[in-house]
């Protein structure tokens, strides 16, 4: 894999109280997830997880979603 790249914790720790606000009362297990995103000012996350769904600060994108914007040249 050319473009994995593993980020530390300490670089999205500065976003965990944010995250936490946003995805917290959801569920705290995503919390990592919404702070690393906020951290990079991601467009979104790819996942099937429908909590990261119930939050309205990061756009969510299933798969198909992806490939629908990648083959109408959207991305």
């Amino acid at each position: 894999m050319t473009n994995l790249v593993i980020m530390p914790d300490k670089f999205y720790d500065p976003q965990l109280e944010e995250a936490h606000k946003i995805i917290g009362h959801i569920d705290k297990d995503d919390v990592a997830y919404i702070a690393l995103a906020l951290s990079l000012d991601a467009d979104g996350i790819w996942t099937y997880d429908p909590h990261l769904g119930k939050q309205n600060k990061i756009e969510t994108f299933s798969t198909s979603n992806l490939l629908f914007l990648i083959r109408n040249g959207i991305v």
